[in-house]
Parts: C-alpha cells; sequence; structure tokens
C-alpha cells in the first residue's frame, strides 16, 4: 500500500476515534465468573461511554477555530453550560453524516 494511502487511511480512523468518543458510544465487555455450583461462565454486559467533553472541545476548536477558539471566560460564564446542548448537536450531526438517521454505534 503506498505510503500516502496508509496515511489517509491511518488519519480517517483516529478521526472517527475522536468523533466516537466526543459523542459516546456503546460496547461489549465479557468476563469470566465462576458460579456457586463451581462452573466458569461468561458473562456478557452492554455499557456505555458517556461523551468526552476534552474531545468536543478538541473536535470543535480544530474543526471550527473562527467560532470555536479558547478564550478566557467572562464573570460569571457558566462553562459546562452548554454541553448537553453540543453533544446532542453534534450527535444528530455525525448520525446525519453516517448515512442520516443512523446510529453513531456504527463507529465501533
Amino acid at each position: 500500500m503506498e505510503v500516502f494511502a496508509l496515511r489517509k487511511s491511518n488519519q480517517k480512523l483516529v478521526e472517527e476515534a475522536l468523533l466516537k468518543r466526543a459523542l459516546g458510544y456503546t460496547y461489549i465487555e465479557k468476563r469470566e465468573e465462576t458460579g456457586s455450583d463451581g462452573k466458569e461462565k461468561t458473562v456478557v454486559t452492554e455499557k456505555q461511554s458517556e461523551p468526552d467533553v476534552r474531545s468536543i472541545m478538541y473536535w470543535l476548536t480544530n474543526r471550527h477555530p473562527k467560532r470555536w477558539k479558547v478564550r478566557p471566560l467572562e464573570d460569571g460564564a457558566d462553562p459546562m453550560g452548554k454541553v448537553a446542548e453540543l453533544v446532542d448537536t453534534n450527535r444528530k450531526a455525525a448520525e446525519a453524516a453516517l448515512g442520516g438517521g443512523g446510529d453513531c454505534d456504527d463507529l465501533q
């Protein structure tokens, strides 16, 4: 594979991983447990990774620097006031980008 094509492929994987972390995702966790009867069993649990604020900030400041540049807070500003709204907006945008109405879990 050509070096340029490999670099583009890796870049796409990193972008998808960052977006996935910014929006949150579900994953399957498997673990082995010993039951009261002494038998080994596999326990499968679906878990939710919550959206990561730093990933959201990184994504926005690098994708839209004019609108989301880092600047000092004004007196009395609530820095976390709009995080939930941003996560919801970005999740909808990502779902639309993934084929309209799809689930962001497609990024797994």
